[in-house]
């Protein structure tokens, strides 16, 4: 296996780059307003077991409700896992809420970020998300949007339209894609490049690219290639499938025939901790059940039985683990460490509660591994001094700047 970068993001990272995203004390503040806002059943068990009892922030609550623990009767085991189901669904639209479509535009604007996503796709990084929300998707798609050049050549007599896939753009905006090739023959009078983001191009888009053309014929030409152009890029994209290292399926394939795209290689994203658009039946025994990649609103039928997989960052995750693909994908976690040479851990402190991460970053992350961490709490300096005491600890970026990520980015992406 080579050995390549590893970024490891908490909530922090979301923070740095979407002020809107919560922080963990925000979202059980978030999560509690939503459940004491009902008239339900959930809500009645919430203040007699949670509240009444003064029982810690969301992470803990989650679980305390989904764990068996030898105490519990038969009746406040269902009880309680009635609850865990209705907050895990409470946290989904919470975060949903927080990291709204509107905000891309507002995001991708902003060349740090953009820089940030160019290189981990331009370098294949592997990247451990400890975060529920998508936003780091969500932005990573929409990066990858239908932005169109073109130039002309003159080839002789014959003519070819060569229509040609790129992915995406290095820091100096020059192509860094040459896969997806795509060649359309015509006899037009001039050939012309276009250069497209993404499959996904509308014919008014590929009508715009040609506008400026004076030739009627090469224009019409052009204009008859639509067609040919759509039938032969036909599932050649990037989606979530392509990013996400575990083997999951979209949720529509639950009742319809399983698409497959064409794979795409960008960089690998494990979420340890779960994700809002993953959903699973949430079954305590050991099971290979597929865990389904939700992706809006027009799926809620087919949901309304699964529950979203959200793992909390505490002492005891050991329920979690008998699913077989949450364990894979914590073992493959393990292996991308272990081959590791560069560590970037970003907006996340460690947590004393969360023994299982904090365990395998300690035993996993090898003795000539340079680790970076980014922060905005220079007062955890002490703590990951005595996490990597014999790794090369670059502490340059734990500092109180709240663009401390920022510039992280602008001067180590290069």
């Amino acid at each position: 296996m080579e050995r390549k970068e590893v970024f490891i993001l908490g909530s922090g990272f979301s923070r740095a780059i979407h002020n809107d995203m919560p922080l963990l004390n925000g979202l059980t503040k978030l999560v509690v307003e939503k459940i004491e806002q009902e008239d339900s059943i959930s809500k009645n068990i919430y203040e007699e077991y949670i509240k009444n009892r003064n029982i810690g922030n969301f992470e803990e609550i989650i679980t305390y409700l989904y764990q068996d623990f030898p105490w519990k009767s038969e009746e406040e085991k269902h009880l309680l896992y009635s609850l865990y189901i209705r907050l895990a669904k409470i946290v989904t639209e919470v975060i949903k809420e927080k990291q709204e479509t509107s905000v891309k535009k507002e995001l991708l604007a902003k060349e740090y970020i953009k820089k940030f996503l160019n290189y981990l796709n331009d370098t294949k990084a592997n990247v451990i998300s400890l975060n529920y929300d998508t936003l780091l998707e969500d932005l990573s798609v929409a990066e990858l949007k239908p932005i169109i050049y073109t130039e002309s050549k003159r080839e002789g007599r014959n003519f070819e339209y060569l229509q040609e896939i790129r992915y995406s753009k290095d820091i100096d905006e020059k192509h860094t894609s040459e896969e997806n090739k795509v060649k359309i023959k015509s006899n037009g009078k001039r050939a012309v490049v276009i250069y497209f983001y993404n499959y996904d191009v509308d014919e008014q888009n590929f009508k715009s690219a040609i506008a400026n053309f004076s030739d009627d014929k090469c224009e019409n030409d052009l204009k008859n290639t639509y067609s040919t152009f759509k039938s032969l890029m036909k599932d050649k994209h990037i989606d979530c499938l392509n990013l996400y290292s575990i083997p999951i399926a979209y949720l529509k394939s639950r009742t319809a025939a399983v698409w497959a795209g064409t794979d795409y290689e960008t960089y690998r994203l494990l979420k340890l901790h779960g994700s809002i658009n993953w959903h699973y039946s949430a079954t305590k025994e050991k099971t290979f059940e597929q865990i389904y990649l939700f992706k809006g609103s027009r799926e809620e039928r087919e949901s309304k039985d699964l529950v979203p997989v959200i793992i909390p960052p505490v002492l005891d995750k050991t329920g979690f683990f008998e699913h077989s693909t949450i364990k894979s994908m914590w073992s493959e976690a393990k292996n991308l460490l272990k081959e590791a040479k560069k560590v970037y851990i970003i907006g996340y402190s460690i947590p004393q509660t969360d023994l299982t991460v904090k365990f395998m970053l300690q035993s996993y992350i090898p003795k000539d591994c340079e680790v970076t961490i980014v922060n905005k709490d220079k007062e955890r300096k002490g703590y990951f001094r005595g996490l990597f005491d014999k790794r090369k600890l670059n502490e340059e970026f734990i500092r109180d700047d709240d663009s401390v990520f920022e510039g992280f980015v602008k001067s180590t992406m290069r």
